[in-house]
Order: structure tokens, then C-alpha cells, then sequence
């Protein structure tokens, strides 16, 4: 699970923002891990992160399928900005 430190933090700042992804990270495991179904990230940021940006759903999905925990389903709904959207499952 990685944090992309795009903005070159550092110290403190790096820390945090590591700590943050890395619980943002175990949000959607532990969400998935209560239900038997597939979700894209519109539905999973409602579920479990209501106040995290979309993105960073995605980087956590993005991460979570990397680490072999998640799985990308063909399955796809319409999201928020009127697009398909994949939708992920546990593996």
C-alpha cells in the first residue's frame, strides 16, 4: 500500500499523508470484507470514505488490486459524472 507523494512532502507532512492512505486503504478492505458483492469507487466512497476525495478511492483501489487484495470485476455501472465506471471486488 503506497502513498504517491507527488508534492514532495516531507517530515511530519509525509508522514501523515502516509498514515492517511494507509487507513483509508483499511476503510475499503474492511468494506468489502462485510459484503459479498462488487463496487465501483462512486459506491465505495458513499459506503465507507463519504469525505475523501474520489481520487483517492481510486489510488486505494489502484493499490488494493496491485497487493493482490481486490479484484477488478468487467462489471461496470454509470458513476457521478455520468460515466462508466469499473467496479472492484474482493479477491
Amino acid at each position: 500500500m503506497s502513498y504517491y507523494n507527488t508534492t514532495n512532502l516531507t517530515g511530519e507532512h509525509l508522514k501523515e499523508a502516509t498514515e492517511k492512505c494507509l487507513s483509508q486503504d483499511k476503510r475499503i478492505l474492511a468494506f468489502f470484507a462485510k459484503k459479498n458483492k462488487s463496487y465501483s469507487p462512486f459506491e465505495i466512497q458513499k459506503g465507507c470514505l463519504p469525505h475523501a476525495p474520489i481520487t483517492s478511492v481510486r489510488r486505494s483501489l489502484t493499490n488494493l488490486t496491485s497487493d493482490g487484495l481486490l479484484i477488478k470485476t468487467i462489471e461496470k455501472n454509470i458513476g457521478n459524472y455520468g460515466r462508466p465506471n469499473y467496479k472492484w471486488r474482493a479477491k
